[in-house]
């Protein structure tokens, strides 16, 4: 065992370069009581479908509230799938973390957005790091100090924070932790929710560098939440927007960035500020979040779009459209001519 390499799956699914598959998930917030009906519980995932690729990047984007920490959580295991089903590397993992074999857990990790939710304040850094290594690997203890050095080192920390509290170390240090920690236990798919948001800028650069490192000796695959656009054109493979639960538009970054088609995705990229340009603050997501209207069956964005069409765009679902061969689809009810504007 190496730490900070992670092992291959012998598989059939994972050397065909399939990691992970979404297949129609459904989410909804709370539990259906005896009396209550399930259907009136808010649907937070609506009908999602996606696919990464083993060894590479998704980065998953949308305005805060659009349901993308709730679709990392359902992966990891740790919120119900209300319906569709989850594939890793070829195995059904719809069913809650509990019930997953603990390689399955060793494989699949995640970093949380707020590290205080996975970090243990009355156990030392060291012993929170040591955990993995004893857990999936049966480490000996001699072996296990060694590799958690190796790990602060990894994420630019000093040898001597293993005796440190979370308590007393900053807000940016103890997510360092919290990232060493997943990779302490050599995943093959890793959940990034916002996990280099707090970080200085050349932190977030040395935590890039090395989650790309291990890409490039293994088949690591990352599924990464990230608002940063820029870090998501440098960082990514490929690129979902999503809004209210909707996924509108899924391409290779470089396609995406040069040539957005749905309206939310223009609308989202237009309020990057740009040297030159003025953000035009209708353009800002925040402003259509706190107007946009609810709609059941319809597009999420018809509330805030131009080019809503009436009687169509609130009531019915929009299709999907393939716009190339690199893999590069929007879903509206526009044709791919018109998506062209």
């Amino acid at each position: 065992m190496t730490v900070l390499a992670p092992v291959e799956t012998a598989t059939s699914s994972w050397r065909s370069g399939k990691a992970l598959e979404l297949d129609g998930v459904s989410c909804r917030y709370g539990r259906a009581g005896f009396l209550s009906r399930r259907a009136r519980l808010p649907i937070v995932v609506d009908h999602l479908s996606l696919t990464l690729a083993a060894g590479e990047t998704l980065a998953l984007v949308g305005e805060s509230g659009s349901g993308k920490s709730t679709l990392a959580k359902t992966i990891a295991g740790l919120h119900p799938v209300q319906s569709g089903h989850i594939h890793f590397a070829g195995t059904d993992i719809t069913q809650p973390v509990e019930r997953r074999t603990i390689d399955l857990r060793r494989r699949i990790q995640i970093v949380f957005q707020n590290p205080d939710a996975s970090l243990n304040h009355r156990h030392r850094i060291g012993t929170i790091l040591e955990r993995p290594l004893k857990l999936f690997f049966k480490m000996p203890r001699a072996h296990r100090r060694k590799a958690v050095a190796s790990l602060l080192a990894a994420v630019q920390l000093p040898a001597d924070y293993a005796r440190r509290y979370p308590g007393e170390i900053s807000g940016g240090e103890r997510q360092r932790v919290a990232i060493a920690r997943a990779l302490a236990a050599e995943p093959q798919l890793l959940l990034c929710d916002e996990v280099v948001s707090a970080l200085d800028v050349s932190v977030q650069a040395t935590i890039l560098d090395l989650l790309r490192s291990i890409q490039q000796h293994s088949k690591l695959s990352i599924f990464f939440i990230t608002h940063d656009l820029a870090v998501v054109r440098w960082f990514a493979d490929h690129v979902a927007v999503l809004y209210r639960g909707q996924l509108c538009e899924v391409a290779p970054v470089e396609r995406l960035f040069a040539a957005p088609s749905h309206p939310y995705t223009r609308t989202l990229l237009e309020a990057v500020p740009q040297f030159g340009r003025q953000v035009i603050a209708a353009a800002l997501p925040e402003v259509a979040e706190k107007t946009a209207v609810p709609v059941s069956g319809g597009c999420a964005f018809a509330g805030q779009c131009v080019h809503a069409i009436a009687g169509l765009c609130r009531e019915v679902a929009p299709p999907w459209h393939k716009l190339d061969e690199e893999g590069h689809r929007v879903r509206c009810h526009l044709s791919p001519g018109a998506l062209a504007y």
